[in-house]
């Protein structure tokens, strides 16, 4: 019996937006800003393994939310793990990365990078080819489906309290 074949696919520069954030704020509290500023509600996730080799790896604060009304998924990930090596050196000056799924807009782009900078404590917000940053497709696969393990354990767990709670 022949075996199955999976690919990954991922979406190609094009769709994805990246927005590069220098900020005075630690991350939790540029969430915050950023959570009332733009009415949208990241949420932190478990933070994303990230390997510069076999055995450095660094732990990035991760968030996540859906943005209500356009669905499409934004990730917000930190350049360094409590400032240490940046994981893209490339951009050594950008200490987040806003990461949008299918923004095409250039209105909605401008409006987003204008919102962005009138809050407190961000020094720069500025559009970031997507192209132009080494394995951006293999970071964006890797957030989703760390994303998507979070959310299979999460509901592994609410599963197993069900099942306790309510024993049959």
């Amino acid at each position: 019996m022949p075996g199955k074949k999976f690919t990954l696919e991922c979406s190609s520069h094009e769709e994805l937006s990246l927005i590069g954030i220098t900020s005075t704020l630690a991350g939790y509290r540029l969430i915050h800003h950023i959570n009332k500023s733009l009415v949208v509600n990241f949420a932190k996730q478990e933070d994303l393994p990230y390997y510069l080799t076999e055995t450095n790896v660094l732990q990035l604060p991760f968030y996540h939310c859906i943005h209500a009304p356009t669905q499409n998924n934004w990730f917000m990930l930190s350049n360094s793990a409590q400032k240490q090596k940046k994981a893209i050196p490339a951009l050594k000056n950008v200490d987040f990365f806003l990461i949008i799924d299918d923004m095409q807009s250039d209105a909605a782009k401008n409006s987003l990078l204008k919102n962005l900078r009138k809050i407190k404590g961000v020094q720069m917000a500025t559009a970031i080819s997507a192209a132009s940053v080494k394995k951006m497709e293999l970071l964006y696969a890797d957030m989703e489906l760390h994303l998507m393990e979070i959310q299979k354990a999460q509901k592994e767990n609410s599963a197993s309290w069900s099942r306790k709670v309510h024993p049959e």
